[in-house]
């Protein structure tokens, strides 16, 4: 949904139509699988080796939500979810 609500704000689609960003943003963010705070304590990337695959799964998960997130944030509106998504993109490189 994020991707293709970003392709047809971009595309000049009304914004009346469309879900709002905030409601995008927050939908990317409920549907992680994991927690800032279990991601914080997860090893370094680059010791892929030391993750079990379900771990590396949500991860990689993660990682994709947050990415489509991203493309909203010019466009939100609440300042406590665009808080809450920078801090998932500053943590970013902590994913998979």
């Amino acid at each position: 949904m994020a991707y293709y609500v970003s392709q047809m704000r971009d595309a000049g689609m009304a914004m009346s139509i469309l879900p709002s960003a905030d409601t995008v943003v927050r939908a990317c963010l409920d549907a992680l699988p994991v927690s800032l705070d279990q991601v914080a304590v997860y090893p370094d990337p680059r010791d892929l080796h030391t993750l079990e695959h379900q771990e590396m799964l949500e991860l990689r998960h993660a990682k994709n939500l947050v990415n489509a997130a991203e493309r909203h944030l010019a466009h939100l509106d609440d300042p406590d979810l665009a808080d809450r998504l920078r801090a998932w993109l500053a943590i970013r490189p902590r994913l998979v």
